[in-house]
């Protein structure tokens, strides 16, 4: 199996999550806004898995969660060790919030393996989402402006 060569990146200006090579002499600019990015913890990814996870990433952005429920299904996908015993039944509430995923479930129900993965990608689009919204709150009290996320 290759070494990993790509890890979740962010951009929480323009609340986007994306794969970015590992490049130690290069910070990633964001692709969309240009800005700067952070690397998300979590797992590491192969180039393999870059065109699953803008999918995901698209899916996940396209739901526009509130923070209350990306907290709820942050709380949900943080279950590591049901992540990897029982990801078909981890999926079921997070596809029932976002029905775009409803495609990690149907194409790729018969690989356990492969959705523990895309639940672990999808939690590392939240807590990019989640730090989004956090950074957008932040900037607006700086401005005395009242957010309700």
């Amino acid at each position: 199996m290759p070494l990993a060569s790509h890890l979740p990146t962010a951009c929480y200006a323009c609340d986007r999550c994306w794969l970015a090579p590992f490049d130690l002499d290069h910070v990633a600019k964001c692709p969309s806004c240009g800005g700067f990015s952070v690397v998300v913890p979590g797992e590491s990814y192969h180039v393999d898995d870059v065109a699953l996870f803008e999918r995901i990433e698209g899916a996940v952005r396209e739901s526009q969660l509130s923070r209350l429920a990306s907290h709820r299904l942050w709380a949900i996908l943080s279950n590591v060790p049901e992540r990897a015993r029982r990801p078909d039944s981890l999926l079921a509430p997070i596809v029932d919030a976002m029905p775009a995923l409803q495609f990690a479930q149907t194409e790729l129900a018969q690989d356990r393996a492969h959705l523990a993965r895309v639940a672990g990608m999808i939690l590392v689009v939240i807590i990019a989402h989640l730090r989004a919204l956090d950074a957008s709150g932040a900037a607006a009290s700086a401005n005395g402006v009242v957010r309700d996320s």
